[in-house]
């Protein structure tokens, strides 16, 4: 057996972000071209569709009527002039860390290529909310056992 440690120091910037993408294959295609670049986020989840979906349903409730407007208003663009299928669309998570340089490059890369693939930036927020289902969804399959 053996075992590898590295030892980093503790990154200057940490951020979320977010993408949705019309369908999984779309994401699966960025996934992949993403890891060919080798200029990748410390961290990048593909939701598929059913985690997407279970994602916006433990979406805690905004603090103001102006969130919920711009909500809706988000939603009514990707459904009605984008054309994503709330039945096929599926989202990235991704954690971006290092020093600010670094972050910047991480985010642009991963920016560009979701372009190419029809993938349009979620923000931070979905991005947190991202990680917080991963973590749930072990919760919630550790007390169905």
């Amino acid at each position: 057996m053996e075992a590898v440690v590295r030892i980093r120091k503790i990154p200057d910037v940490k951020k979320y972000g977010s993408i949705v993408f019309p369908d999984f294959e779309l994401g699966i295609k960025f996934m992949d071209e993403m890891a060919r670049t080798r200029l990748w986020p410390a961290s990048v989840r593909l939701l598929d569709n059913i985690q997407f979906k279970f994602g916006q349903a433990l979406k805690v409730k905004n603090e103001s009527r102006a969130d919920d407007i711009i909500d809706e208003i988000k939603k009514f663009y990707l459904l009605n002039v984008k054309g994503f299928n709330v039945d096929k669309m599926c989202a990235v998570t991704m954690a971006f860390e290092g020093t600010k340089g670094d972050t910047s490059r991480q985010e642009e890369n991963a920016y560009r290529i979701a372009s190419k693939f029809g993938g349009i930036k979620g923000g931070e927020e979905n991005g947190i909310r991202g990680y917080f289902l991963t973590f749930m969804i072990a919760y919630i399959r550790d007390f169905a056992f």
